[in-house]
């Protein structure tokens, strides 16, 4: 019967969470399937220098590569700064401002991650624009939280999830 309330106490700090949300600002404009093509910049930080550097070009970087596994577009480009080249192709820009950042206490996690302590959470203000007109066809906030996980969980956990979000929400956009 001991091991059994061992077992159940390491299954619930073992546990990572990583939960994910989207809120919509302005609902879409346009129907993402408008656009054969998708541009994805690197993602601008609002929150100074708490939030790593290479977190601005790792999301995009994973939205784009799950994003061309879906074949919504005929193309994904990853380009670190929107370009002035306007295409032959009715282009979407996707623009993308970290707006929270907060990567929690892991050692607060590992304690009592499953109790709330330690949470550490991630938003980013998403904004699609029409490369031609230059009208924004949508905008909205994805976010992800993580509490609890393997000796605390890693942050990249909210990571992924956020990016679950971000893909999401372009599908949901489609």
């Amino acid at each position: 019967m001991k091991k059994f309330y061992a077992l159940v106490i390491l299954v619930l700090f073992s546990i990572a969470c990583a939960a994910g949300r989207t809120q919509i600002i302005e609902p879409r404009k346009l129907g993402f399937k408008n656009f054969a093509v998708l541009e994805i910049t690197d993602f601008e930080n609002n929150v100074g220098p708490a939030c790593p550097t290479e977190i601005c070009s790792r999301i995009p970087d994973s939205v784009a590569e799950k994003v061309k596994t879906l074949n919504l577009f005929k193309a994904v480009n990853r380009v670190p700064i929107e370009t002035e080249v306007v295409a032959e192709e009715k282009t979407l820009i996707l623009k993308g401002n970290i707006i929270e950042y907060n990567p929690g206490s892991r050692g607060k996690r590992y304690l009592a991650g499953a109790f709330g302590w330690g949470k550490g959470f991630i938003m980013v203000r998403l904004t699609a624009i029409d490369k031609k007109t230059r009208e924004e066809i949508f905008k909205g906030n994805c976010g992800a939280e993580l509490s609890g996980g393997v000796f605390g969980g890693s942050f990249s956990g909210a990571v992924d999830k956020l990016v679950d979000e971000v893909v999401k929400c372009i599908q949901m956009n489609y």
